[in-house]
């Protein structure tokens, strides 16, 4: 009998692997910290992200403002 494999939990990552993963800058991690993305504090000034839920935080965020609805007068 074979035991079932358990998914290995994602790790995670500083801002510099995030920023490489989402392919956009460090300035732009921070900004999107300082708007609520994801992540936790380990001691006093160490910020790791799990880079799904800051993909998806960021995913939905765009999703949000490309919602924007164009007024009848042609202005947005």
């Amino acid at each position: 009998m074979t035991a079932a494999r358990q998914p290995l939990p994602e790790r995670y990552v500083g801002r510099a692997e995030l920023a490489a993963i989402m392919a956009v800058s460090l300035a732009t991690i921070d900004r999107m910290v300082i708007e609520g993305m994801p992540s936790v504090t380990w001691g006093r000034r160490t910020r790791r992200f799990r880079p799904s839920a800051a993909i998806s935080w960021a995913s939905e965020r765009e999703k949000a403002a490309m919602s924007v609805v164009k007024l009848p007068s042609g202005r947005w």
